[in-house]
């Protein structure tokens, strides 16, 4: 098995002002501040979080509740990966190209198996268990979100996050095995993990509206990414709006009783001399979760310092390309990197993706890479399967090497992160990412999540 601790894989591009980095980093902890507000303590009786390497897979966000995108499985290496096929594909049907007012929907989501399911979220914030050895549907939960008054010009759900009673005769209990997310109108919500239907001890008959707490300034907030939780604690952080208001909302971190939904502590990442006078501090991208040791890893914030009303000017961030969807820098427009992370030094370094251009019937050189927004996983058979790049492959490079050994054709850019783990009674060993395209870079758009696998006939 290859242990991938010396390498960093890491593709990036930087378009005029637009840039996009995608890392893979074995990261430290660091404590957590000091709160501003404890309302209570969790129970004593903790609940059960999976462990890295229950159910062969992808327990967590990233991998596992440390994080990582990276997995141990090898029953796909370098030998036998082009061999690889399309085993499922899931339609959630959930997809936009802003047509009639609808949010777009940008497909970013890292699904996660547990429970015996794959778990995940529409960017509409239907959470959605499927089989996952066939990707069928076993139920959904639509949480009713406005699809034409979302809190940005995209509609986004990044993950899901699973949590368990300890005791076995408790888990089988209603809610006693629970599915949490984030809603972009700014709701927590918990579901049954087995039936999808809400878990009416939380909260307010399954969710709580974070909008009705204070988090100073003006504005509301949204939540994007998965909860974190650490024993019987759902950790969430905020969406805030760059640029929107002078004294946006605070990045407040809040972490709530993950059976009641009753409030335990929250923190505030902006210095308190500057609460009256500053907002923002984002605290939206997926949260590490605690470690054994009680430490917890922040995301890092932004404060917000670009008002908007009431200014002669308007902020708009866009990617600059030609009439023909040329970008206007020089390339190259992404690389594929590997960095040692003993030394600092580049390992290899190689052009990254094709950049479709004149309404799809070009494609610029391979030497001149492509901009690139998604995230890379590693395994444990040598190997670095990533989508990020805008023409719609699939791809695994040789991670030793950077030698591209095996591509596929997706339904749209796989411009989120992929995920695998194994199933079935041979062990069989699946590698599925979200292919949705990504809006801002003005690709096709799908709503699929695409499974491959080595063909089930296919010898050990």
């Amino acid at each position: 098995m290859f242990n991938p601790a010396p390498l960093i894989a890491k593709a990036g591009t930087c378009i005029t002002h637009y840039a996009v980095i995608i890392v893979i980093l074995l990261a430290g902890s660091s404590n957590l501040p000091s709160q501003e507000q404890t309302s209570g303590q969790p129970g004593n009786s903790r609940g059960h979080i999976p462990a890295d390497g229950d159910l062969h897979g992808w327990s967590a966000y990233g991998g596992a509740p440390g994080g990582g995108q990276y997995s141990p499985l090898s029953r796909i290496d370098r030998d036998n990966v082009r061999e690889l096929k399309v085993a499922w594909t899931y339609h959630s049907g959930d997809v936009s190209d802003g047509a009639g007012g609808t949010a777009v929907t940008p497909l970013e989501v890292n699904p996660i198996l547990a429970n015996d399911r794959l778990y995940l979220c529409t960017p509409f914030n239907r959470i959605v268990a499927l089989d996952p050895a066939t990707g069928a549907e076993e139920w959904s939960h639509d949480p009713g979100i406005d699809r034409k008054n979302t809190y940005s010009r995209g509609s986004y759900c990044r993950g899901v996050a699973y949590w368990s009673e300890a005791a076995t005769g408790d888990r089988e209990q209603v809610c006693g095995k629970r599915v949490l997310s984030g809603i972009g109108d700014g709701r927590l919500i918990a579901v049954d993990a087995d039936t999808g239907r809400p878990c009416n001890d939380f909260g307010n008959n399954g969710h709580i509206d974070l909008n009705s707490f204070d988090y100073h300034g003006e504005g509301s907030i949204s939540l994007t990414s998965p909860p974190a939780i650490y024993r019987d604690v759902v950790i969430v952080g905020a969406t805030i709006l760059d640029g929107e208001w002078a004294n946006a909302p605070d990045g407040i971190v809040r972490g709530f009783d993950v059976r009641s939904g009753r409030e335990l502590w929250n923190w505030n990442p902006i210095p308190e001399h500057l609460r009256d006078t500053l907002g923002g501090a984002n605290t939206w991208a997926p949260r590490k979760e605690f470690e054994a040791s009680g430490n917890a890893q922040k995301t890092a914030g932004r404060s917000s310092v670009a008002p908007m009303p009431g200014t002669p000017y308007v902020w708009i961030r866009e990617i600059l390309v030609s009439d023909l969807g040329i970008p206007c820098n020089p390339p190259p427009w992404g690389n594929l990197t590997a960095i040692d992370t003993s030394s600092g030094k580049i390992r290899w370094q190689i052009p990254f993706g094709r950049k479709p251009f004149g309404f799809g019937l070009f494609r610029s050189p391979k030497k001149w890479g492509s901009p690139n927004q998604g995230g890379p996983i590693i395994t444990g058979g040598g190997l670095i399967f990533i989508g990020a790049s805008i023409d719609n492959r699939f791809r695994a490079y040789d991670l030793h090497s950077g030698e591209e050994l095996w591509s596929a054709e997706l339904p749209a850019p796989g411009n989120a992160t992929p995920m695998t783990y194994l199933r079935g009674e041979s062990n069989r060993q699946f590698v599925v990412i979200a292919a949705g395209g990504y809006p801002t870079f003005e690709t096709e758009l799908s709503d699929a999540i695409v499974a491959f696998a080595l063909p089930e006939d296919f010898p050990d």
